[in-house]
């Protein structure tokens, strides 16, 4: 920086030098496309089912679904009468090798097919609004979709493919309101159905009757994020959720329920998670709160990061070899994304621009590295190369 300025007949020249001891390299962005809107929801990666390349499908602030192809061109742009709840999902509707999108927004169910087209009866009008979204389960992998959705009014409906309430489904409502999507899981032989209202996680059969009762009630977390240990052992298998100050419970599929020691305190507004993320056959528990990134392992804080701002949505971790994972963060108030080392260093050439939570995908071909895709700040769709 140079700087020169006058005083009493003299001139005075000010050079100032900064430099850094180690050269950063900096993702660069392959593409970026311009959308019609600015962008919140995390861009989600599709599969092309003619090609088996990889597509991007992502919803602007103005309600626009977009489809975007891996050279950035958009193919086409949607508008829909609301906001998107949860996750997009990719089916094959009429069993033929060609996918269609699958989501809800706050009142109604859409399927999309590849061309942007509405299919068959879709739009589904519920039968009241949801802000969870939801939950497509393919049982027996026979492409006989399940559609759980939670709904305003306490109770869960099930729809099928066609969009028809399903009939079999016994489940009547939950005693509180619902803070939970829907989750499906098979242990050994046996199906079990879970959510969670705002004291009470409920334990159901496919037909939603009650499997387990639950031992115990507590303040759970309005960010409850079920997560799955010991999957393949039925002897063990067991879900992690934390309560409203963050105390971590397990529970088993018999219905017991355990809480685990305090790893510190925690706002109602705190993100939980749990990985192994060094391959050392240990779970690590994640926390985002506030602006703190925070990483316990063995009952110890493993390491704190802070960022300028609070931290928005969860945490996500990314898988880079079975023992290296990496923790995605997103600081929306200076639009910044993190990807944060299993060390708890700032992985090399972050943190950089980015309004949205990000999705990685891996290159295919000799290219060593990953695409990242992420909104920009203004109104565009950013796909960075990142080594």
């Amino acid at each position: 920086c140079y700087q020169y300025s006058s005083l009493n007949d003299m001139i005075y020249n000010n050079l100032f030098f900064m430099y850094s001891e180690k050269q950063k390299e900096r993702p660069h962005t392959i593409w970026e496309s311009g959308l019609d809107a600015s962008v919140e929801m995390k861009p989600v990666i599709v599969k092309n089912h003619n090609t088996d390349s990889k597509e991007i499908i992502i919803q602007d602030k103005q309600n626009n679904l977009y489809l975007v192809n891996s050279t950035g061109r958009v193919l086409w742009k949607l508008p829909l009468e609301g906001k998107i709840k949860g996750d997009i999902y990719q089916i094959d509707k009429y069993k033929n090798n060609k996918l269609q999108y699958l989501f809800s927004t706050e009142e109604k169910i859409y399927l999309i097919d590849r061309n942007g087209n509405h299919v068959g009866r879709f739009p589904v009008l519920l039968k009241s609004n949801t802000d969870k979204g939801i939950s497509v389960f393919d049982y027996d992998s026979d492409r006989k979709y399940r559609i759980f959705i939670p709904c305003q009014d306490r109770k869960v409906y099930l729809y099928d493919i066609e969009g028809n309430i399903v009939k079999g489904w016994k489940f009547k409502k939950t005693e509180n309101k619902i803070v939970s999507r829907v989750n499906h899981y098979r242990v050994g032989n046996k199906d079990y159905i879970v959510l969670a209202d705002e004291y009470k996680v409920y334990i159901l059969d496919r037909r939603g009757k009650v499997r387990s009762s639950t031992s115990k009630y507590f303040n759970i977390s309005s960010n409850v994020n079920f997560i799955i240990i010991n999957e393949n052992n039925p002897d063990n298998a067991h879900l992690l959720i934390t309560d409203t100050k963050g105390c971590i419970y397990k529970i088993w599929f018999n219905g017991k329920i355990k809480k685990l020691n305090s790893l510190g305190e925690f706002s109602a507004d705190h993100r939980f998670t749990a990985s192994d993320l060094n391959g050392d056959k240990h779970l690590e528990y994640i926390y985002c709160d506030k602006n703190k990134l925070l990483v316990f392992s063995r009952g110890k804080k493993l390491f704190e990061f802070r960022t300028k701002g609070n931290i928005d949505g969860e945490p996500n971790i990314f898988t880079f070899a079975w023992n290296n994972k990496k923790i995605g963060i997103l600081d929306s108030e200076n639009k910044l994304i993190y990807l944060i080392n299993n060390t708890g260093d700032v992985y090399k050439g972050f943190p950089v621009q980015g309004s949205s939570p990000f999705s990685i995908s891996f290159m295919n071909g000799k290219n060593r590295g990953f695409n990242m895709f992420v909104s920009s700040p203004g109104s565009s769709l950013y796909n960075y190369k990142v080594k």
